[in-house]
């Protein structure tokens, strides 16, 4: 049911001041960012294969754990990687991310991010060392993954503290390929 009101020219300029104007539609490399004149989003990620119809992207979701603490403050994080292939006839590719090699800013139609939950993004931005879960020192699929130079670059370029690398390259030596 639609309404008609009537305001003064007072009461207008009110209104219009405190309508809050559209969203900052600047590319965020820590969240994505939705559009909703075209209804797309703006997402940060690395860009690790490329044929004529798709790409693959690598996007590492950061967790910040409860459990057990860093003298220094570091909160402990775990994390969990996805590796995700995108049509190239859905997506544009808009340009690199200052400051942070290998990473993309990838512009796509929200209902593509939205049915692909690996696609959401979850970076911290704290003091942050890693640590993995006892599943992941079991898993030999994650220890593989750890093996990957894309899955090691992506972890450095989104933390630079001086244990996470050690971590990273003490557990990837547990990594026993299949024998057939």
């Amino acid at each position: 049911m639609d309404k008609n009101y009537i305001v003064s020219e007072l009461q207008l300029q009110r209104i219009i001041e405190n309508i809050e104007p559209l969203g900052n539609l600047t590319p965020d490399f820590y969240k994505s960012v939705y559009n909703p004149d075209d209804k797309s989003v703006i997402v940060a990620y690395m860009i690790t294969g490329n044929t004529d119809k798709m790409i693959e992207v690598l996007n590492i979701k950061e967790f910040k754990s409860d459990k057990g603490m860093y003298m220094d403050g570091a909160d402990p994080y775990t994390i969990q990687i996805y590796r995700t292939k995108l049509p190239k006839s859905q997506i544009e590719i808009l340009g690199p991310v200052e400051g942070k090699e290998g990473f993309d800013y990838i512009k796509m139609p929200y209902w593509l991010f939205k049915k692909l939950p690996e696609l959401s993004i979850k970076r911290l931005t704290n003091k942050r060392k890693i640590n993995f879960t006892y599943d992941q020192y079991r898993s030999n699929d994650f220890l593989k993954s750890l093996n990957d130079p894309n899955v090691v670059k992506q972890i450095s370029t989104l933390n630079d503290d001086d244990i996470t690398p050690t971590w990273i390259k003490t557990l990837s030596r547990r990594y026993q390929p299949e024998v057939e």
